[in-house]
């Protein structure tokens, strides 16, 4: 018999006025189906208390997205793969917070600029942690931000190690030019691309804001994937040559820390 979910109850209980009905109703569908694998239109509409037309549209919705889906030969409804996509980047994403936070906290100190982390999530590249400098003059990009792949250090070290296909779908949009030192020509990109690959690290200067630098290096998984990419950033000013050699070696090195502790065998 299948198992009610306590939100399958939300339309008997009292509803906020900032609750959007359609959502509440969309994820209480989510989490009866996750208790109850393969019900059918009929069961999901009695379990939710909304008529068969309302359950029928629900699941369309649903299941166009990939978040369900249909078995016509039994006519039952399941769980489909984009739920697994969201789980596996919850848990993959606060994994790798945890895991390198310490090491943040170090390099930010060794280094007295700003330190970020990034991932890259669909064809943008996202902080996901962030340490700032004491200096007046910072380029400290908040967690959740998302940044184009084509400028800076950390996003385009993210997009080298890419698969092909996401490579080509970011090189095939408008390309914005946010300075004048930014690339917006593919084929240059391209050419930078497999250079940031075989040098293992990026150095950016004034491509995405003409006072700041950064200095990436990539963070590789179990799998031997990349899962991140770190950068130092800050004044551009700042940065002689001495300190940006002294910038990268640090960055490289904590980066291969961070793969270690990830479970890295070996860093590409």
């Amino acid at each position: 018999m299948p198992r009610t979910v306590a939100g399958a109850k939300a339309g008997s209980e009292e509803r906020s006025g900032y609750v959007i009905e359609a959502v509440d109703r969309a994820l209480n569908l989510l989490e009866l189906l996750a208790a109850n694998p393969d019900l059918g239109v009929t069961e999901i509409a009695k379990q939710m208390q909304v008529s068969k037309t309302l359950a029928f549209r629900l699941l369309h919705t649903l299941e166009r997205r990939g978040y369900i889906v249909r078995d016509e030969a039994r006519r039952a409804n399941s769980l489909g793969y984009r739920v697994l996509y969201l789980a596996g980047n919850v848990n993959r994403h606060n994994l790798l917070v945890a895991t390198t936070k310490p090491l943040l906290d170090e390099l930010a100190k060794l280094c007295d600029e700003d330190v970020n982390l990034f991932v890259r999530i669909g064809l943008n590249a996202v902080c996901m942690a962030a340490r700032s400098s004491v200096h007046q003059v910072r380029i400290f990009p908040e967690v959740g931000l998302r940044l184009s792949m084509h400028a800076g250090a950390a996003s385009p070290l993210l997009l080298a190690y890419a698969p092909e296909e996401v490579q080509e779908a970011v090189l095939s949009r408008p390309l914005e030019a946010f300075t004048s030192a930014t690339v917006v020509d593919p084929a240059k990109i391209r050419q930078r691309l497999r250079r940031m690959r075989k040098q293992g690290f990026h150095i950016s200067r004034g491509d995405v804001d003409v006072a700041a630098f950064s200095i990436a290096a990539p963070i590789f998984g179990h799998d031997g994937k990349i899962a991140a990419s770190i950068c130092i950033s800050g004044a551009i000013n700042r940065l002689t040559p001495e300190i940006a050699e002294r910038h990268r070696l640090m960055v490289v090195d904590y980066a291969g820390r961070m793969s270690e502790r990830l479970g890295a065998i070996a860093a590409n």
